[in-house]
């Protein structure tokens, strides 16, 4: 017979079910095999109907049935092979106390009844005489102290084990209710918690208290086995807390991590020692968050979190050293490539004779100082010794990529070059000073302006300042040539005074003032009729044999443009005294035409004559 509360029916241990489940393995295993009665008994019956009672029960024990483990010989037996299940109800003793007294008559009446037909005494086949009912409860007896899977535990112990199951769950749904505990377990979700081990602590302390003040009288063992298992049921309800605090820790350490490494940068650090100690510094405060949050009652485990946060301040400083290297092999190609352009560019402009010499020497002064400077800055990040040769291996690749596409540039404007070089009449191969890209014994960081800054500078002067060069040339030369034809002012100056004598000579004879006018006015007519300044423009002895040949042929026209206009003036006074004086001025007129018109036909359509003509209408 098995007692069994109707409200704990379902429940693994208040029900009795490992108790039935000993029961169960036992029996196969010790005692012979025979059918027996399992009267199940429900105390406190509620308005559940006790069919469906009697369903849930057996379904339970065969589930029990089921999970035991059976010897080979028992392997397919089935539990109907071994009990018959019977279940009886009794109403509450409290509340309904006469129909409780009615049950428990018509209860012992079946066990008075015990072995009538279908009752509870069941299979018959291992009945033992009364002459031998000694000696097989002796027989019982030494196989339960044998086998301590039959030690039954006594009374004290089994309402021990109820009554500190109850209190150990009414503590524990306290606990889940508690306001302080739901503070904290909001707080935690929100962010990392300060103390959060010593104030979860003090919770469990303060229900572990309590249940010790409720189970104090109960069976010590029983009271410390319930206790242990509220205490771990209280644990594992913060557990799920105690790991987003440790998610919260990880990221807080982790973001801390990544601006203490920026700032020490920033600060000049060298990259190797700022990450270390970076690195040590945030596990070091993992490890204080850490031991914050543990719980003095167990010893939760950080050490997957703390070994993520490792690994992620690792992969942190790797693309960090690689974006810094980057940047570092991106400023030294650029510091080589403004070194060897602008240089090598001067070099093969210039056209020295040892040119490809000089682009060697250039070549290997750049690089082995830029790998200098280059390894020097390598070295706080502490790379292994492959890779900073790998490093400066593609510098170096780099450097000769540069001098070698400049070459092929300047190797396209060979033309242009040869150009200029014809345009300076120089064939002279004269080394560039400039081609260089720092000032001997300056060092950079005093440099304003590099040698090659100062070709270019002087290229765009050059280039900005040619037309308006030219056009002052031009100008200075026009100006020369429309002045050069006076004497300055002291020659003036000296011809009169070492001329007086000759200019009195010339006063006291007119005959040779006259002649003088004569070769003047001659002059200037040749003067008006050539372009004596061009003339000149190709050589002294070219302008002279030019004039010359053109000299007799100019003078013979001009005198005899000056005889046409005397006879015709003869002719035309003739006329006038026989038209009379009314008609004086037309027939002038008329003349002047015609003689510009026969003038204008002479065979030298040139200056020269338009000047005779303007001083014939003044004589005329």
């Amino acid at each position: 017979m098995i007692n069994l509360w109707c409200h704990d029916i379902g429940r693994e241990q208040a029900a009795n079910r490992p108790l039935l489940k000993t029961i169960f393995e036992v029996l196969m295993r010790l005692f012979s095999p025979r059918k027996t009665t399992l009267l199940l008994v429900i105390r406190d019956k509620t308005k559940t109907p006790i069919e469906y009672l009697a369903q849930a029960l057996k379904e339970d024990i065969q589930k029990i049935w089921d999970s035991v483990p059976k010897p080979d010989v028992y392997k397919e037996a089935a539990l109907s092979d071994f009990f018959n299940v019977d279940v009886s109800a009794l109403s509450s003793y409290e509340e309904k106390e006469e129909q409780f007294k009615e049950q428990v008559g018509k209860l012992r009446h079946r066990f008075i009844n015990s072995i009538v037909p279908r009752g509870l005494a069941a299979d018959r086949r291992g009945v033992v005489p009364a002459s031998g009912f000694c000696i097989s409860a002796m027989q019982i007896w030494k196989v339960i102290q044998e086998n301590k899977d039959l030690n039954l535990p006594a009374h004290k112990v089994m309402v021990a084990t109820v009554r500190c199951e109850e209190i150990a769950d009414e503590i524990l749904r306290c606990f889940v209710s508690d306001e302080g505990w739901l503070e904290l377990e909001a707080a935690v979700i929100s962010g990392p918690v300060t103390g959060f081990g010593t104030k979860f602590s003090a919770l469990v302390d303060f229900y572990l208290s309590e249940y010790d003040m409720e189970a104090m009288y109960f069976d010590e063992s029983v009271r410390t086995v319930k206790r242990q298992q509220l205490e771990s049921d209280i644990l594992h309800q913060g557990y799920p807390s105690f790991e987003t605090l440790m998610k919260h820790l990880h990221r807080t350490v982790l973001g801390k991590f990544k601006s203490d490494l920026e700032q020490s940068l920033r600060g000049g650090g060298r990259f190797a020692a700022s990450a270390r100690y970076c690195s040590q510094s945030s596990l070091v405060e993992f490890e204080v968050g850490w031991r914050d949050a543990v719980v003095k009652y167990v010893d939760w485990d950080g050490t997957n979190i703390r070994n993520k946060l490792q690994e992620h301040v690792e992969v942190h400083i790797s693309s960090v050293r690689t974006a810094k290297l980057d940047e570092l092999k991106a400023t030294y190609k650029k510091k080589l490539s403004d070194a060897l352009s602008g240089p090598v560019q001067s070099i093969l402009k210039t056209g020295e004779r040892d040119s490809w010499a000089s682009l060697g020497r250039l070549y290997r002064r750049e690089t082995e100082n830029a790998i200098l400077r280059f390894l020097n800055s390598l070295s706080e990040y502490e790379l292994d010794q492959t890779t900073s040769d790998q490093m400066v291996l593609e510098l170096r690749e780099h450097a000769r990529c540069t001098v070698e596409n400049k070459a092929r540039e300047e190797a396209g404007n060979i033309l242009l070059h040869m150009k200029e070089r014809f345009s300076t009449r120089s064939i002279e191969f004269t080394s560039d000073p400039l081609a260089s890209s720092t000032w001997q014994e300056v060092s950079p960081k005093d440099t304003l302006i590099t040698p090659v800054q100062c070709i270019s500078i002087w290229r765009q002067f050059k280039a900005e300042t040619e037309y308006p060069v030219a056009q002052a040339i031009s100008m200075q030369e026009a100006h020369r040539r429309s002045n050069k034809w006076l004497p300055p002012a002291w020659t003036i100056l000296l011809l009169a005074l070492l001329g007086f004598n000759e200019f009195m000579f010339l006063v006291r004879n007119p005959v040779y003032i006259l002649g003088l006018f004569l070769a003047f006015v001659l002059s200037y007519a040749l003067w008006l009729q050539y372009d004596i300044t061009a003339y000149f423009r190709h050589g002294t002895v070219s302008g002279l044999l030019t004039i010359s040949s053109s000299l007799l042929p100019t003078i013979m026209e001009i005198v005899m443009a000056i005889t046409n206009i005397s006879h015709k003036k003869k002719h035309s006074s003739h006329l006038s005294r026989q038209a009379g004086p009314h008609h004086t001025q037309s027939f002038r007129n008329q003349t002047r035409k015609h003689a510009q018109v026969h003038y204008h036909a002479s065979p030298d359509s040139s200056s020269s004559s338009s000047s005779v003509d303007s001083n014939s209408d003044h004589e005329c």
